[in-house]
Parts: C-alpha cells; sequence; structure tokens
C-alpha cells in the first residue's frame, strides 16, 4: 500500500484528527459564501450605484441612487419579509399579530392621514429603493425583494413556585429569555440567515447568561436540497426545534429535556417535498461553540442525523396548539436517528458508582406524531436511547403524551401533559414522571400571551423516590 494511502487511513482511524477536519468545513463555507458576496459585490458595483444607508447620510440626503422601482412580483420562497416569514429553527411569528404598518416605502399613498404623515416626513429620501416597516419586528428591504433584514426582541418573564419534598421551598421571579433576533435574505432565495443572542438570569449572578446561541445561513443552490452552515438545534425531535416562543406549555417535557441534542455547529442539508407532505434533515455537527468564550464544549464530539417528517394534509407546521383553529385536520408522523461520539459523559451506575468516560458512543432513535383540527391538539413522542462505554451498555427509554383545546378560539386554551422516563436497570436513577396542567390566554398570537403551568414531578432513585411540585406564571412578548 502505498505511503499516501496508508497516511489517509491513519487520519481517519484517529477520530480526533476526523473532528477537526469536520469542524473546519463551517469555516471553510464561510470563507467560499463570504468570497462569493465579495464577487457580486465588485461586479454589481460597476454597473449599480449604492445609496449610503448611514445615519449621516440620510442627514444630509447625499443618497445617490437609480430611479426607483416598484417591486417585483415573484414566487421565490423567501420573496419578502412582508409575508408570514415563520422560520421553523426562528422566534416564530403569528398570523394574528400587529398588522404591517409601512414607516417608509417610495409607492407609499397619501390617501390615508397617518401615511401622508410619515410620507411627508421621509419626503426627503422618498426616492431611494428600500422599505422600512414594522411586522412582527422592524425590518429593512430592498423593493424587489432582494436584500431584507429584520429585528426582534422576545421576553419571556417567568414567576416560579418550588414545593419541595425534602429540601426547602423557594419562589423566584427571572428573565427566563431575552432573545434579540436578526434574520433575512440576500440575492433573492439564494442565501437566508439568522442570528440570535439570548439573555437569562436565574436570580443568582453566577450563573445568568449572555450567549449568541444561534448563527446560520442556508444556501439554495442545490436544486434538491438547502445546505445549512454554522450553529442551531440539532432536528432530533419536533418539540426541540420548535421555537421555544410557540410551545403549548412553559418547559419542555421531562423526556423531552433528558433526550434532546442541544445546539451544535456543523453542516446539515435539508427540504421539503409534495408540497410540504415530505420533510427531510441530514446534518453532521461538532460541538457547541461558545462564540464570546471562544470555548468548544464537547469539542471533541461527533454527532450525525437523519430526520424524516410527513404530513398526509399537507404542512404541519412548528407550532405547538392550533391556535390557527385549522378548517381541515392537519397531521404528522416523523422520526429522526443520530449516532453521536463524545467525550467527559457522567452516569451514576449501581455497581460502579459514579463513572465518567472519554468515549462514549450514543445512539437515539425518536419517533413523533402529532393533530390538529379546529382548536384541538395532540402530539406524542417516543425516545430509545444506547450508551456503549467501558464495556457497559446502557438503554433508556422516554415519552411524553401533550394536547389541548381552545375553548375560546385564537384567546383561552386549556392543555395537559403526561411524561416519563424509564432509565436502564444498572442505573441509580429508575423513573421521573411528570403531570402537567396550563392554560393560555393570547393577546396577540403567540407574539404576545401569558400562561400558567401547575407540575408535579415525582421521581424514583434506589435508596430513594420523592414528590415535587411547581407553579409557574409566565408572561411573553415579541417586539
Amino acid at each position: 500500500m502505498s505511503g499516501g494511502v496508508k497516511t489517509y487511513l491513519e487520519i481517519f482511524q484517529n477520530k480526533k484528527y476526523l473532528m477537526r477536519i469536520v469542524s473546519l468545513l463551517p469555516i471553510v463555507f464561510f470563507s467560499v459564501i463570504c468570497t462569493l458576496f465579495s464577487c457580486i459585490h465588485l461586479v454589481s458595483a460597476q454597473s449599480v450605484s449604492v445609496p449610503d444607508l448611514t445615519y449621516q447620510g440620510l442627514c444630509e440626503n447625499t443618497l445617490t441612487v437609480s430611479a426607483p422601482q416598484r417591486p417585483i412580483k415573484t414566487d421565490n420562497k423567501y420573496q419578502s419579509l412582508q409575508e408570514d416569514d415563520k422560520n421553523r429553527y426562528s422566534m416564530g411569528d403569528s398570523k394574528s399579530a400587529k398588522e404591517y404598518i409601512p414607516l417608509y416605502s417610495p409607492e407609499i399613498g397619501k390617501e390615508n392621514p397617518v401615511e401622508k404623515e410619515i410620507h411627508d416626513g421621509l419626503s426627503e429620501i422618498s426616492d431611494h429603493p428600500f422599505r422600512i416597516g414594522y411586522k412582527n419586528g422592524l425590518y429593512l428591504e430592498t423593493v424587489d425583494n432582494k436584500f431584507s433584514l429584520k429585528t426582534s426582541l422576545r421576553l419571556q418573564l417567568r414567576y416560579e413556585i418550588d414545593d419541595y419534598q425534602d429540601k426547602k421551598d423557594t419562589s423566584s421571579l427571572t428573565i427566563r429569555r431575552g432573545r434579540i433576533a436578526l434574520k433575512g435574505n440576500a440575492f433573492g432565495d439564494l442565501f437566508t440567515y439568522f442570528f440570535q443572542l439570548d439573555a437569562h438570569s436565574t436570580g443568582k449572578r453566577e450563573i445568568s447568561t449572555l450567549e449568541l446561541i444561534d448563527y446560520y445561513t442556508d444556501i439554495n443552490i442545490i436544486p434538491f436540497a438547502k445546505i445549512r452552515v454554522g450553529q442551531g438545534r440539532v432536528p432530533t425531535n419536533r418539540q426541540w426545534i420548535t421555537p421555544d416562543s410557540d410551545l403549548q406549555m412553559i418547559d419542555f417535557s421531562v423526556a423531552s429535556d433528558e433526550f434532546f441534542l442541544d445546539r451544535k455547529l456543523g453542516v446539515m442539508a435539508h427540504d421539503e417535498y409534495f408540497n410540504k407532505k415530505l420533510e427531510y434533515n441530514l446534518g453532521i455537527y461538532t460541538g457547541n461553540y461558545i462564540l464570546f468564550d471562544r470555548e468548544f464544549r464537547d469539542k471533541n464530539e461527533l454527532l450525525g442525523i437523519f430526520r424524516v417528517s410527513y404530513n398526509p394534509f399537507g404542512s404541519f407546521g412548528y407550532s405547538e396548539g392550533d391556535f390557527e383553529f385549522s378548517k381541515s385536520p392537519l397531521a404528522h408522523l416523523s422520526g429522526s436517528v443520530s449516532f453521536d461520539n463524545r467525550d467527559g459523559v457522567s452516569l451514576d451506575l449501581k455497581k460502579l458508582g459514579k463513572v465518567t468516560s472519554d468515549n462514549v458512543e450514543s445512539t437515539l432513535i425518536e419517533q413523533e406524531a402529532g393533530f390538529k383540527y379546529k382548536g384541538f391538539s395532540a402530539v406524542e413522542e417516543f425516545y430509545w436511547r444506547r450508551k456503549e462505554f467501558l464495556k457497559e451498555r446502557i438503554e433508556d427509554l422516554g415519552w411524553f403524551v401533550q394536547g389541548g383545546y381552545f375553548v375560546k378560539p385564537k384567546k383561552i386554551e386549556t392543555t395537559l401533559r403526561y411524561s416519563q422516563i424509564i432509565f436502564d436497570d444498572d442505573r441509580k436513577d429508575e423513573t421521573t414522571n411528570e403531570e402537567t396542567l396550563g392554560v393560555n390566554y393570547f393577546f396577540s398570537g403567540h407574539s404576545s400571551k401569558i400562561q400558567f403551568n401547575t407540575v408535579r414531578l415525582h421521581h424514583n432513585t434506589v435508596n430513594d423516590e420523592n414528590t415535587d411540585y411547581k407553579f409557574i406564571l409566565q408572561l411573553q412578548f415579541t417586539l
């Protein structure tokens, strides 16, 4: 065997080298994208004058642009952020949110007094080919819809009372999530992007955080797949990849919280077919990169996942509950399989006690189904996981069922859920059971709502069992 072939075999037999190669893929992709952007910009600059969009430029009225054009009507998937752009991995906009209010448009009419006042106030820049407006967030876009940027702010204020069986009860008022999102498109539907900054507080300074949790771009070049590069949610199960702003309950189920695969840095191919009746995701990931700290979590991790979803009646959507009050039935049947190899995994076993291994191989299989019709919704998810390390094999099971009904369409929803985790016989943890009842009141869709949950958690271990209760009130609003 030649020396070159031997060298390649040695690299791929060594997992650390393979991890490094995979971790460089996003950097290579981003470099190619930046180079492409630069080339297109240089070519465009030769024939089209570019407006100065800086504050100084606007004040001095020094913009030099071509004559304004009317918006071009196309059938592109990402035609405009004026439409209901429900990005399934983003914050999720609701159809019932505040109506579109244009702050500036070269096409604005003068019949409406409010529009006339805005038009007169911005008359100095009325010849420039862009629009500024508000629709579930501020946005800026070109009139030909080739470029857009939208910002949104979401806050979740939470008050929680914890009634513990074996320790002191607590209560807390926290910011569960405070998120700023930037999303949009470039060069029509060729590129879309999403960035999300998260801040939350638990009332304890040492575990309050500020972190850029999502940053990725979708490249729409290949006919049968969109290529996503960057960090985002691994598409394990539907409840996890549903925007947390659109959850039916305040928190994930205990089973979903145990088996989900977090956010990772990697490359994923995904697309929809047959009028959104069939969806797939195929990805490879290398761990979670903390941008502000310049640090990798699980840096030696290698994860591959394949997910498929069948929607027999059309798109099921990634929003729990049936806020839209579907006039015809909607359903889905989905599943995923993933393989994960990572370091530093700790487990508490009956025979060996607490052990930590630097080479844990995991296999996770997940199945799910859902149904919506006229305000009623029901979902279920089932998980099976195997972990192999130190000649040990651990198998855990989990599942949950959840449902809800709008007693007053688009305003008041009642919900309930049962969830369970069944741990392997060799683990000290045996079972965890959750029962949750809730009620939701919607001011303006999922954008502004208040939720109340009462939760019962029952834990069984080898040495003990206890029952805890939680009472949670959460207010959410989006700007």
